[in-house]
C-alpha cells in the first residue's frame, strides 16, 4: 500500500451507493427483512438502501462503494483505497472507529462518522471482543499447558533425583553387603586355618632343672662360641637359691604355665603369617620384678624379635602376676618345643 501523494480522482457516471452495490455484496451481513425479494443475499448490498442518507458529505463520490479512499494512520496519510480494503482493516483491527478518512482529497473524518462504514461498528466491535477472548482464552491455555509441563518435567526431575539417589545407595549396599560377606568369610576361613593349626601344632614347655646349674667358665679362644645348654631346660639367674622371701623356681613356671595356652595361640598366628619363621625351639626370655610382674619380654631368635609374635607372647605374659617377693630380681629363660603333624 502506498502513502498517499496525489489527489484521487471521484469516478463519474454514479449516483448513489446502491448502484454499485452488487460488487460488494460479501462486506455487510444479510437483512432479509429489509432486503428487496430479487436482490436477497449476503452483503451490504442487501440492506444498502437503508444507509443511503447516513454520509455527512454531500459528494457524490463520497456516497459510492467503489471510490478511492484515504487514511490516516500514525501520523502518516496513506491509499488510496477502496472502499472494501478499509472494511477489511476494520474487521482485522489494523484501524478503528476513529481513524480519519476521505474520499480523494476530502476533509479526513472519523470512520464512525462516515455512514458507509458506521453499520459495520458494531459487528466489527462484537469480532474485536470476540478476538480479544479467544486470545485471552489462548493465554489462559498456553500458561496452562506451560504451568503443566513445568510441573512434569519438576516431577521428572524428582524421579530422577530419587531414583538415582535410590540407585547410588542400592549400589553402595550392595558393595557394602558384598565387602561384609567378603570379609566374614575371610574371617570363617582364618578361623578354620586356625582351628586346624591348633589341631595340627604342638608346644611343650621346658623342662625343670632339679639343681641350679650354674655357668661353666669359658675356654680360651671360646668367647664368641655360644655355651651348650640343655635342650628344653628353663633357666634361672638372680636370686640365692634359698629363703622363703624370693620365688622358687616351681612358682615361676606355675606362673608361666598360665600364659601357655595364650602362646600355642600367638605361634599359631605366626605360622599363619610365615610358616617359615617358626624353629622347632622357641626361646622366651623375661625378667620378674619385686612387685611380681613380668617385664623385658623378648625372643632369643633375632629374626623373630621384630615380628607380631613377640609382642602377642609379651602381652599374654603381661597378664600373669606373681607374688611380691624380696631378694634380687628373676631373670627367666623359657624354651619352648614346636612340633607340627
Amino acid at each position: 500500500m502506498l502513502l498517499y501523494d496525489a489527489p484521487t480522482m471521484a469516478v463519474e457516471g454514479q449516483d448513489g451507493i446502491a448502484d454499485d452495490a452488487d460488487s460488494y455484496g460479501d462486506l455487510a451481513e444479510k437483512d432479509p427483512a429489509k432486503a428487496p425479494p430479487a436482490r436477497r443475499g449476503p452483503g451490504i448490498a442487501s440492506d444498502a438502501e437503508l444507509f443511503e442518507g447516513l454520509l455527512e458529505e454531500s459528494t457524490d463520490a463520497a456516497r459510492k462503494l467503489d471510490s478511492d479512499w484515504l487514511y490516516q494512520k500514525s501520523g502518516h496519510v496513506f491509499g488510496p483505497v477502496k472502499a472494501r480494503r478499509l472494511l477489511e482493516m476494520l474487521y482485522e483491527g489494523e484501524i478503528d472507529a476513529d481513524t480519519p478518512v476521505s474520499v480523494g482529497e476530502g476533509e479526513l473524518t472519523p470512520i464512525r462518522r462516515v455512514g458507509v462504514f458506521r453499520p459495520h461498528l458494531p459487528k466489527v466491535e462484537q469480532r474485536q471482543k470476540a478476538r480479544r477472548e479467544h486470545d485471552e482464552h489462548e493465554r489462559r491455555e498456553a500458561k496452562r499447558r506451560l504451568m503443566r509441563r513445568m510441573g512434569l518435567a519438576g516431577l521428572a526431575a524428582v524421579i530422577l533425583v530419587v531414583g538415582s539417589i535410590g540407585l547410588v545407595m542400592g549400589i553402595r549396599t550392595h558393595r557394602q553387603n558384598a565387602a561384609e560377606a567378603e570379609k566374614a568369610a575371610q574371617e570363617a576361613k582364618l578361623v578354620r586355618e586356625m582351628e586346624e593349626l591348633l589341631a595340627s601344632v604342638t608346644i611343650e614347655p621346658p623342662l625343670l632343672p632339679l639343681v641350679d646349674e650354674p655357668d661353666p667358665p669359658p675356654k680360651a679362644g671360646d668367647e664368641s662360641k655360644p655355651r651348650p645348654r640343655k635342650k628344653g631346660v628353663a633357666r634361672f639367674s638372680g636370686g640365692t637359691g634359698g629363703g622363703t622371701e624370693e620365688l622358687s623356681r616351681q612358682e615361676i613356671m606355675a606362673g608361666v604355665a598360665k600364659a601357655f595356652a595364650g602362646f600355642k595361640r600367638c605361634i599359631v598366628e605366626q605360622i599363619q603369617r610365615d610358616s617359615e619363621s617358626i624353629p622347632e625351639e622357641l626361646v622366651l626370655t623375661f625378667v620378674i620384678d619385686n612387685d611380681g610382674s613380668p617385664r623385658d619380654v623378648s625372643l632369643a631368635d633375632r629374626a623373630l624379635k621384630k615380628t607380631p609374635l613377640r609382642g602377642c607372647m609379651d602381652g599374654e605374659l603381661s597378664r600373669v602376676r606373681w607374688r611380691k617377693y624380696k631378694g634380687e630380681v628373676r631373670n627367666v629363660e623359657y624354651p619352648i618345643t614346636i612340633g607340627r603333624r
